[in-house]
């Protein structure tokens, strides 16, 4: 959580008042990727999908 607080530059107690714990931490950076991802994956499956010929 040091390395974490430092590279935002904020104390550490206000990393962990705001998350908690390391594995909420994680929990939070997994769920917020995963909805990135998930949304690039949809616009990228709806292109294949307009194609002409989609694949089957």
């Amino acid at each position: 959580m040091r390395d974490i607080a430092d590279k935002a530059a904020v104390n550490r107690a206000l990393i962990r008042s705001y998350f908690g714990s390391k594995d909420e931490i994680f929990s939070d950076v997994v769920r917020r990727r995963s909805a990135l991802l998930l949304d690039r994956r949809h616009v990228l499956l709806d292109e294949v999908l307009s194609r002409p010929n989609p694949p089957a």
